[in-house]
């Protein structure tokens, strides 16, 4: 399980890594924050995409041991051997589950932190918030109507030093706008705010926010994520302000101007971080990050969009992209150096036992020596103890009488015979050692008997069942059963001669 889930986050970082760097590529050369965004939203959905297809690229390993067919007789003895060295775990053989259960408690510790503080903040909001004057949220209407909203968000205040965010945490989206927003900035001002965290929830971004929250919470330690994570905001804040610079009226300079003021304000103390799922106005992030956003909202560049056929290129892109999410590298099963390539099912029964045209007897006979054969090369090489390996022959010696016991007197077909093959195969489940587990608490001398026991039993049972063709041969059995009611009337009639 451990080296499953390792499999499956290494392949979930490499395909994160060239899907960044695609997006990188992009956001250089194209220059279209709307291009550039879908790609790096489509590098988070791909680490929450379920990888279910395995796809065995990886360095093989060598697998077990194969069953190879050995003449002889019937009843195989193991040879005396000893149990091989005890196999003892190594560094390299603890490092996969420490890593796998260090993955899980950082994941743990990671969402249990990020919901003890979302909860915080949702009853400090329900507590210190209000909601805002008619003229606030008149002006927001009016906005949201611009927007194309079908239902405008309530506008809250609240007298805390917060930048202006959008929240949702399963109810209704509101939008928190702190007080000293309302007495320091203008009007105009004011309009271009509340314009850009409307257009946040006209683009749907607080549902972005969870899922970059848990994408970043379950992959914490693949650093792609956290960096997607910040270029996703960054081309969401430019988006989101072209959008409101089409619908505030107000000019690019009085909004790059109160984006500055806001920036500024909240940046002088340290007031309350929101939680992770909060989507906030804060420049995102670096001094360079927000001159360079700045500079896209003076200039006309941010209020046009990409062309047609390049946000078409982009969307064939992700949908091209996004099945690899599905995928994960693993290991092929191949054979050790020097082996043959395992057989399908038909043909391992065809090799082992021959022809199934035979008597069944000696069919199954054939495949209890393969079986037979691989218990003790199993116990030579310490794969398996000697008790138990002479459990499990004397165990497959049993099954093979009872099936022989179960069609004796019977003509078989092909399919009949290859069931009864299949049966006595899986007498022995190697995964769990044998299901001859049953009898670790008896005693080796008592297995020993039960085995020759059970083929006494057959022998007696066959040597029943010859005598019974011979009396049918010669004809002096007991008539069938029509024939009863003749032989009841002669005797009522010879009962009377008797008496006299």
């Amino acid at each position: 399980m451990s080296e499953l889930l390792l499999q499956i986050g290494a392949t979930k970082l490499a395909v994160s890594l060239v899907l960044a760097g695609m997006a990188w590529t992009v956001q250089r050369r194209v220059g279209r924050p709307g291009v550039s965004y879908h790609i790096w939203l489509l590098v988070l959905v791909v680490l929450l995409v379920p990888a279910v297809v395995s796809l065995p690229v990886l360095p093989a390993e060598p697998a077990g041991m194969a069953v190879t067919p050995a003449s002889g007789s019937a009843d195989v003895v193991l040879a005396e051997t000893t149990s091989g060295p005890s196999r003892r775990l190594g560094p390299g053989a603890l490092a996969g589950p420490a890593l796998a259960i260090t993955w899980l408690l950082g994941t743990i510790g990671l969402l249990g932190w990020s919901m003890v503080r979302t909860t915080r903040f949702r009853r400090v909001l329900a507590k210190a918030s209000t909601r805002a004057a008619a003229q606030i949220q008149h002006e927001a209407a009016a906005i949201g109507r611009r927007l194309g909203l079908a239902r405008v968000p309530e506008v809250l205040t609240a007298d805390a030093r917060v930048t202006p965010l959008v929240w949702w945490n399963g109810g209704k989206v509101r939008v928190l706008i702190p007080a000293w927003i309302l007495t320091d900035l203008t009007r105009d001002e004011l309009r271009a705010i509340l314009a850009h965290e409307l257009a946040h929830v006209r683009r749907r971004d607080h549902l972005v926010r969870w899922l970059e929250w848990f994408a970043c919470s379950v992959f914490w330690w693949n650093p792609v994520a956290w960096w997607a994570r910040r270029q996703l905001r960054i081309a969401e804040e430019s988006c989101c302000d072209r959008l409101a610079l089409e619908v505030a009226g107000s000019s690019p300079r009085s909004y790059a101007n109160a984006l500055l003021r806001v920036v500024a304000k909240a940046s002088r103390s340290p007031g309350f971080h929101p939680p992770l799922p909060a989507t906030a106005a804060d420049g995102a992030g670096r001094t360079e990050t927000l001159e360079r956003r700045l500079r896209m909202i003076v200039s006309t560049d941010i209020r046009s969009p990409a062309r047609r056929r390049v946000r078409a290129a982009t969307w064939m892109a992700v949908l091209f992209a996004l099945p690899f999410g599905l995928v994960y590298c693993d290991r092929p099963t191949t054979p050790m150096a020097g082996e043959e390539e395992p057989a399908t099912e038909a043909e391992t029964l065809e090799s082992s036992v021959g022809s199934l045209d035979g008597d069944i007897a000696d069919i199954l006979t054939r495949r209890e020596e393969e079986i037979h054969q691989s218990i003790l090369e199993r116990v030579e090489s310490g794969e398996l103890d000697e008790h138990r390996g002479r459990l499990l022959s004397a165990y497959v010696s049993g099954s093979k009488a009872g099936i022989l016991i179960h069609y004796e007197g019977r003509e078989l077909t092909i399919k009949e015979k290859r069931t009864a093959v299949e049966k006595l195969s899986a007498s022995v489940d190697w995964d769990g050692l044998g299901r001859a587990a049953a009898f670790d608490k008896l005693d080796l001398e008592r297995a020993r008997s039960i085995a020759q026991l059970i083929t006494e039993l057959q022998e007696q049972e066959a040597e029943f069942l010859r005598r019974l063709r011979e009396l049918r041969e010669t004809r002096l059995l007991v008539p069938k059963r029509p024939e009863f009611p003749i032989i009841k009337r002669q005797l009522e009639r010879e009962r009377p001669s008797h008496a006299q």
